[in-house]
C-alpha cells in the first residue's frame, strides 16, 4: 500500500473520523438532532464501504487518483464497527427504526440490504477475478454478471412478495380479531375500562357509560382516579400498582363515582394488559352490586326481627 504522506492519516480516515465525532458529540450532548446523526453516521457508512470495495477492486484511494492515500483495511473495519455502534446508539434513528420495525417496509430492508451490501458487490468481484483470470471475455463477463445480478434480484423479489403477502394477511386477521374484540366489548353487561400504566383511561364501553353516566368522549384520556371517592385514594392507588407487578384483583367490593357525584357499590376486577411481554396497561371490570347489597340489607333485618 503506498503513501503519499507518511505519518498521517489517509484523507477518507480523516473525514470520517470528523463525521462520526460529529454524531459522537450530538449524542454526547444530548440534542435531539436524530436526523442530522443519521445523515453523518451514514455518509461515514459510504465513505468506509467505498474503501472495502475500492480494495476489492484494486482502486487505491476513494476515487483511484494516484496521489490519495487508501484507508488500510483494519482501519476500514474499526471504521464500519464504529458506524454500526453510533448507529446502534441512536435508538430514535432512521437505521435503528428501519432495522427493528414491524413494518412491511422494514421486512423488505431487511432482506434486501445484505443483497445491496453483500451480494451485489460478491458477484461484481467475482465476476472481475473471472475476467482476470482469462475464463471468459469482457463481454461475456458482463452478461454473466447481469444475468446473475437478474437472477438474484427476481429470487429476492419472488421472497419479498411472499413475505409481505403474509405480513398483510397477519395484519388482516389482526384487524378483524381487534374489531370482534371491540364489538365483545362494547356489548359486554359489565362496566369494562381499560387504562394506560399511568391510570389514564384508554377504552370505556357502553355498559360503563350507562353505569358511571359518562359518555366516551367526556372521559377518555381522563384519569381513573375521577371515578374514585375522595376517601378511596389509597385504594385506588393500590388497584393501579397492582398490574404493574403482574398480579390481578378479583371481586373487591368498593365505591365509586357517579358523573353526578352519587356514590356507587361496586365490585371490581383488575388485570394487567400484557403485551410481547410488557406491561401496557390494565383493564377494570365494575358490576353494580347495589341491588345485592339492598337484598343482603333486608334478609339481616329480617333475620334480627325474627330473632
Amino acid at each position: 500500500m503506498h503513501t503519499v504522506h507518511p505519518g498521517r492519516p489517509a484523507l477518507q480516515t480523516a473525514i470520517t473520523f470528523i463525521l462520526l465525532g460529529s454524531a459522537l458529540l450530538l449524542l454526547q450532548t444530548g440534542m435531539t438532532k436524530t436526523r442530522l446523526v443519521s445523515a453523518l453516521t451514514g455518509s461515514s457508512f459510504v465513505l468506509a464501504l467505498s474503501a472495502v470495495i475500492g480494495d476489492a477492486f484494486g482502486v487505491p484511494g476513494l476515487d483511484g487518483a494516484p496521489r490519495i492515500t487508501p484507508i488500510a483495511l483494519l482501519t476500514v473495519v474499526a471504521l464500519l464497527v464504529l458506524c454500526a455502534g453510533i448507529a446502534a446508539r441512536d435508538p430514535d434513528g432512521v437505521f435503528v427504526e428501519v432495522l427493528t420495525s414491524d413494518g412491511p417496509g422494514s421486512a423488505v430492508a431487511r432482506r434486501l440490504l445484505p443483497l445491496a451490501l453483500v451480494l451485489l458487490p460478491a458477484i461484481g468481484w467475482l465476476g472481475l477475478r473471472g475476467r482476470q483470470n482469462g475464463l471468459y471475455s469482457a463481454a461475456q463477463g458482463a452478461a454473466l454478471r447481469v444475468l446473475v445480478t437478474t437472477v438474484v434480484l427476481a429470487l429476492a423479489i419472488l421472497s419479498l412478495t411472499r413475505r409481505l403477502n403474509r405480513l398483510e394477511l397477519d395484519r388482516r386477521r389482526a384487524a378483524g380479531n381487534a374489531v370482534r374484540l371491540a364489538a365483545l366489548v362494547d356489548a359486554a353487561n359489565e362496566a369494562i375500562v381499560s387504562a394506560d400504566p399511568d391510570g389514564i383511561i384508554t377504552t370505556w364501553n357502553r355498559a360503563a357509560e350507562k353505569l358511571f353516566g359518562y359518555r366516551e368522549q367526556e372521559i377518555i384520556h381522563k384519569p381513573i382516579s375521577v371515578l374514585s371517592p375522595p376517601d378511596a385514594v389509597a385504594e385506588q392507588r393500590r388497584l393501579i400498582v397492582a398490574p404493574t407487578r403482574g398480579d390481578a384483583i378479583t371481586d373487591c367490593d368498593t365505591q365509586r363515582l357517579h358523573k353526578d357525584g352519587s356514590q356507587l357499590e361496586v365490585s371490581v376486577t383488575v388485570s394487567p394488559i400484557i403485551h410481547d411481554g410488557s406491561l401496557t396497561g390494565f383493564c377494570a371490570m365494575y358490576r353494580d352490586i347495589s341491588e345485592r347489597l339492598r337484598a343482603r340489607d333486608a334478609l339481616e333485618r329480617s333475620l334480627a326481627t325474627e330473632d
